[in-house]
């Protein structure tokens, strides 16, 4: 918690949307002594900013886009889900619900997250990269 402390006081004012939901997510994170950060990427910009401020959970990071996936593996505490699924629903929000659902089933399968566990989750407000702003937390 202190090296989080100190990398929130060092992150330069005023900070993009992305940083803002970084540090809230993993503020909550150690609030609710989180099992794990879900949290959906097109880029990995999401989870990558989630890592630099170093929460003591994992980071859960679903991704379309293998190269993502691939990339993400060079960040510290980042576990990249390449999800691949060949009937996904038309509606947004219900393809959103199912791709954290994959992500918290394989969480469970590894033992990040136990039954009971609180789980913070990170997405965007509409589909494609630059629109995280969105915090859940689940338990």
């Amino acid at each position: 918690r202190v090296v989080f402390d100190e990398l929130r006081l060092l992150t330069p004012k005023p900070t993009e949307t992305v940083v803002t939901t970084a540090i809230a997510a993993v503020d909550a994170a150690f609030s609710q002594n989180a099992a794990a950060i879900l949290c959906l990427t097109t880029t990995g910009r999401t989870a990558f900013m989630i890592a630099r401020y170093r929460p003591s959970c994992p980071i859960i990071a679903i991704t379309r886009d293998e190269s993502t996936a691939r990339l993400c593996h060079l960040h510290r505490g980042i576990h990249p889900l390449f999800y691949q699924d060949l009937h996904h629903s038309k509606l947004w929000e219900d393809d959103t619900e199912k791709r954290f659902q994959y992500g918290a089933d394989w969480g469970r399968r590894m033992g990040f997250i136990q039954k009971g566990s609180s789980i913070v989750i990170v997405s965007g407000w509409k589909p494609g990269p630059a629109n995280t702003n969105t915090i859940r937390i689940f338990k």
